[in-house]
């Protein structure tokens, strides 16, 4: 599943880097779907200092491309009407000239082109032809250093996303073990809890726990010593597993080291002896483990 939210964040970071020619907010996009992409992850793939990062590059390309876009017109002479008009006309051209098939040139064709008419016609109430014309010229140089700036700062961002964002590995950071299962062989009978309706603590189940647990619907769940659980559905995968109140809790933990639950608990079914039966729902494919009760 992570893999699809990374290709719908993909999508949608390119979609903002488009979004930036016809003047919206497209950067603010790219960091919106980033920190989306980290929630729905529960943060196992993205750290806070990579959001920064793009936090701080989009606030240093709105600066400069406002920078270049004003500076392109107040050095032609521009009044402020005629730099409103450079503003709304470089919007208009944008989507206007998006009709025509031609991805990215268009747009910036259309952006400049407006600028240049926007800035002119509202410079000719104050000024003459000519001046109006240095004004628009002005204008559009500006905005097209403006959005070629933008867009330089934007695929920085597409390649810091898609690289600190990668759903690989992210699993395996937590190094804390105050969660995990411990480690451990299947005791001898002898060391087995003696038979009780009580509940028994995480440390005595968790022995039982290990091993191959067949579900209902054929899949095979393979509960390892060392707190990862592999399913033969999709074997790459490893997950970590933990007990939790007499349940069997499934996911994965944060670079924080916190565990995150994925899905419902399962929950840990026994006998009237103290036997684990079944671990929501699943059988024990294997029988040759010990049992949960002394002398049997």
């Amino acid at each position: 599943m992570a893999w699809v939210y990374y290709l719908l964040l993909f999508v949608v970071m390119i979609t903002g880097l488009l979004l930036n020619i016809v003047g919206l907010p497209g950067l603010w996009l790219i960091v919106a779907a980033y920190a989306g992409y980290a929630a729905l992850t529960h943060w196992v793939y993205v750290g806070l200092p990579s959001l920064i990062t793009l936090i701080v590059l989009a606030l240093i390309a709105e600066i400069v491309e406002f920078v270049a876009g004003a500076a392109g017109s107040k050095a032609a002479g521009a009044t402020r009407r005629g730099m409103i008009g450079a503003v709304v006309g470089g919007f208009l051209g944008a989507i206007f000239l998006s009709v025509i098939p031609i991805w990215v040139v268009s747009q910036i064709v259309g952006a400049c082109l407006g600028a240049f008419l926007g800035a002119m016609i509202m410079q000719m109430t104050n000024k003459d032809f000519v001046e109006s014309f240095r004004v628009g010229a002005g204008a559009a140089k500006g905005r097209f250093l403006g959005i070629l700036s933008k867009l330089c700062f934007g695929i920085v961002m597409i390649l810091v996303a898609a690289i600190a964002a990668i759903p690989i590995g992210g699993k395996t950071r937590a190094t804390t073990t105050t969660n995990v299962p411990p480690t451990a062989m299947i005791p001898a009978a002898s060391t087995v809890p003696t038979t009780q309706t009580g509940s028994l603590d995480a440390t005595s189940l968790a022995p039982y726990v290990v091993g191959a647990w067949r579900s209902i619907d054929g899949a095979v769940d393979t509960y390892r010593s060392d707190g990862t659980v592999v399913n033969d559905k999709s074997p790459s995968e490893k997950r970590n597993w933990r007990i939790e109140n007499s349940a069997v809790e499934i996911g994965s933990f944060n670079k924080a080291g916190t565990f995150i639950r994925e899905g419902d608990a399962r929950p840990i079914e026994r006998d009237s002896r103290g036997n684990i039966v079944s671990i929501g729902g699943s059988t024990r494919l294997s029988t040759t483990l010990p049992s949960t009760q002394t002398g049997s």
